[in-house]
């Protein structure tokens, strides 16, 4: 079995059959993280999504995944634009 943090989670492949599995602890905490870094670099709308995503009760392995995705790629974007 594959430990969480040494997943691949930009390999799509694990998402097979994990639609409904919930999101793991790890994950929820990591996200909370990104969603600070996301409202560090001004991108408070996303970071707002986001936190309503974590609170909505309608979380799973996989959304999680995609959200982690796209945080962790606007964050980038934004640090590069601001140089």
């Amino acid at each position: 079995k594959v430990k969480e943090k040494e997943m691949d989670f930009d390999n799509d492949d694990w998402k097979a059959g994990k639609e409904a599995d919930p999101m793991t602890e790890a994950q929820e905490a990591f996200m909370e993280g990104l969603i600070k870094d996301a409202i560090d670099v001004s991108l408070d709308e996303l970071g707002a999504q986001a936190k309503q995503y974590l609170n909505s009760g309608n979380t799973s392995k996989v959304t999680c995944s995609d959200w982690i995705k796209k945080l962790k790629k606007a964050i980038k974007n934004a640090k590069n634009a601001s140089g």
